[in-house]
């Protein structure tokens, strides 16, 4: 019998991680929108991806309090949660329609997985993390 690989999916913005040497997530990206000037029907778009997107549990480890190895710590979506992946691509269209380009990076290795749930995996980085965009910015 065949042994299932376990993929990870992780949506990224073209901005640094704060402690990462990654890019940033969507968790973090969201205050990159501006949320002003936008039209009312992307604004429902929004809403209802947030308030999908908010059911996911944000881990003690990865919260402002947490360990230095948490806040260092990236999260990946297990990619056999299809209906959760579908949410964030959603969430990634409205991010981009809203001025904030999003990209999914994909990976077998996302590093040492320090917390594990149905939906996601929060792991310290591999010593080299794909990235979705160009370096831009100076790490």
């Amino acid at each position: 019998m065949a042994r299932k690989i376990a993929m990870y999916i992780r949506f990224v913005c073209a901005a640094p991680h704060p402690y990462a040497d990654a890019e940033l997530g969507v968790y973090l990206g969201l205050d990159l929108i501006d949320l002003e000037d936008q039209p009312a029907w992307l604004l429902k778009e929004y809403d209802r991806a947030f308030d999908a997107f908010s059911e996911l549990a944000v881990p003690d480890c990865v919260s402002w309090q947490g360990t230095a190895d948490g806040r260092r710590s990236l999260c990946w979506l297990r990619a056999e949660n299809r209906r959760r992946v579908a949410t964030f691509r959603h969430l990634a269209w409205v991010m981009d329609e809203m001025g904030v380009p999003v990209a999914e990076v994909v990976t077998r290795d996302p590093g040492h997985i320090i917390y594990r749930d149905e939906a996601q995996v929060v792991a310290l980085p591999a010593r080299r993390v794909r990235r979705a965009f160009p370096r831009r910015f100076g790490r």
